[in-house]
């Protein structure tokens, strides 16, 4: 006979004469099994836990708009900045306004830096405003500036549009000092008839002015073909 002890209930086993076992006192099963799942999560609830570390909060994310956004390129590639043409070049697409004497001479040497022979501003305007703008540059530097006129557009559904601009555009040439015509993107992406509809680039109100400008033997530039989304409702 021998005597084990489990949770304090004894546990007997006994063995036949011949050293075969004999079966467990099986009440004592029961009772142990019993006090196993009702003592056992007791004393580890009585156990301390353990402190857990704290969650880390994440700061706020900063702010930007559009507009202040200055990606730096990270491309990796070998660099070789030119800041002056090893010829004179000209720059076809510049927009300048009514300059002061001081700024006009400031612009020459910049263009003088770059090595820029000539600048053609296509934001001359019609009428007066033209002339104005053609002293302020050609006036005081001739040989650095070329000055485009354009269309005034805000009058394009008045019925004789064509010969009136047409006309206009005669006399921005032969007075007013023009020496081509830049049509700005308006026309073709907000420019609207009486109806609201949109008026196209080949919009026959327009005709005149385009044999005007050949009979003038001046050059024509159309800004045109904007991206898609140009010609989508303001959503903001």
């Amino acid at each position: 006979m021998a005597a084990h002890s489990y949770l304090g209930i004894p546990e007997l086993s006994s063995t036949h004469h011949d050293g075969a076992p004999l079966p467990r006192d099986p009440m004592a099963a029961i009772l142990r099994a019993i006090l196993a799942t009702t003592l056992f999560p007791l004393v580890s609830a009585a156990q301390p836990a353990t402190p857990q570390p704290p969650t880390p909060q994440q700061p706020p994310r900063p702010r930007m708009e559009v507009g202040e956004y200055e990606p730096r390129s990270t491309l990796v590639v070998p660099e070789h900045p030119t800041t002056r043409a090893k010829f004179p070049f000209i720059d076809v697409h510049g927009h300048q306004g009514v300059l002061t004497e001081e700024r006009a001479a400031q612009l020459v040497r910049e263009m003088d830096e770059l090595n820029m022979g000539l600048m053609v501003n296509l934001s001359g305007q019609s009428g007066d405003a033209l002339i104005a703008r053609v002293a302020a540059l050609k006036g005081r530097h001739p040989n650095r500036f070329v000055v485009f006129a354009n269309m005034n557009l805000r009058e394009v559904n008045r019925a004789d549009f064509g010969p009136w601009a047409a006309a206009q555009l005669e006399r921005d040439v032969k007075a007013g000092g023009a020496q081509g015509l830049n049509v700005f993107k308006e026309l073709g992406m907000d420019t609207r008839d009486a109806n609201g509809k949109r008026i196209p680039l080949d919009d026959p109100r327009f005709d005149p002015v385009w044999a005007k400008a050949g009979e003038l033997g001046i050059p024509v530039l159309i800004h045109t073909a904007e991206p898609a989304q140009f010609f989508k409702p303001l959503d903001k």
